[in-house]
């Protein structure tokens, strides 16, 4: 198993694991909003984003990112701001 730590994403385009999706944690929902435009912008209009909700944190990551977001939404100072890509190539990834 690699070591942990930051990897770079490979420009490339075959598709990582993974539905095509952007879980979305300790951001508000305006950034969130601000992170969809942008996917659109860039071409990636059709991965699904979601923000965190308390449904989730009981999921293993597979199932969050297949869940719907719910009205759950856990507000963005109780998390980490992280995103995590799911689904997409090298080249989608880093535009």
């Amino acid at each position: 198993m690699d070591e942990p730590g930051f990897k770079a994403i490979e420009r490339g385009e075959q598709r990582g694991f993974g539905p095509r999706a952007v879980l979305v944690c300790g951001f508000s929902q305006a950034e969130a909003d601000a992170l969809r435009l942008f996917l659109d912008q860039i071409g990636i209009a059709d991965a699904r984003l979601s923000l965190v909700s308390e449904a989730m944190l009981a999921m293993n990551l597979g199932q969050a990112l297949q869940a719907e977001q719910g009205q759950d939404a856990i507000a963005m100072d109780k998390l980490p701001r992280v995103l995590i890509f799911s689904g997409l190539s090298g080249g989608e990834a880093t535009p």
